[in-house]
């Protein structure tokens, strides 16, 4: 998922095959093959009982209109794939706006990490992956998939933020696990948040 080139070859030859960007492709193949279900109590929330989370979670107010949204056990991204699909639905197609929405899912699953990856960025959506215990905030490593051109038919690009201790504060990481991921940035990154009245900045990367 790292070679750029080689992933956006795949995404293509991918949606050649299914442009259906409803559902997760994956989920009946890791549930059956994939899935930790004795050593780490793996469970994926099916497509259907995904998409009735995501109508639940809907509501007709301002503030919902954009915004994060959290997934903790992301697993593949069934549950971020119906809200995302949720979040479409509620505009008009002229004014839906991609960087109006952050999805951020974390994930122990080593094995699910690719195919999370996969599901974000063929669907071109700004995603952060937290990839590592949620309980205790131990981190392997966080990707930051960004679609730079905000554009609803464009490919997300897949960034890993740096292991400094600017984004272990910002992402709430209890520590670094020592096993981490090379250095990757494949797009100029700018992650600004603001606090009780003051804005802090992540930037890494050439513009």
């Amino acid at each position: 998922m790292l070679n750029k080139s080689e992933r956006v070859r795949v995404l293509e030859k991918f949606l050649s095959i299914s442009d259906d960007l409803t559902e997760d492709w994956f989920f009946d193949y890791f549930q059956t093959e994939q899935a930790e279900m004795n050593r780490q109590k793996q469970d994926l929330t099916p497509n259907n009982l995904s998409r009735l989370l995501a109508q639940l979670s809907h509501n007709d107010r301002k503030w919902n209109n954009s915004g994060i949204r959290l997934d903790v056990g992301a697993g593949t991204g069934t549950l971020t794939i119906a809200k995302w699909v949720e979040d479409q639905v509620k505009h008009d197609s002229l004014v839906y706006k991609l960087h109006n929405y952050l999805y951020f899912c974390e994930e122990k699953s080593d094995q699910a990490i690719p195919f999370l990856i996969f599901n974000l960025a063929i669907r071109g959506m700004n995603a952060v992956v937290w990839h590592g215990d949620s309980l205790t905030r131990k981190c392997k490593g966080v990707f930051f998939i960004e679609n730079c051109l905000d554009d609803v038919h464009s490919f997300s690009d897949v960034n890993i933020m740096p292991y400094t201790k600017e984004v272990k504060e910002y992402f709430l990481v209890s520590d670094w696990s020592k096993e981490r991921y090379p250095k990757h940035i494949e797009t100029f990154l700018k992650i600004e948040t603001t606090l009780n009245g003051k804005t802090t900045a992540l930037v890494y990367g050439d513009k």
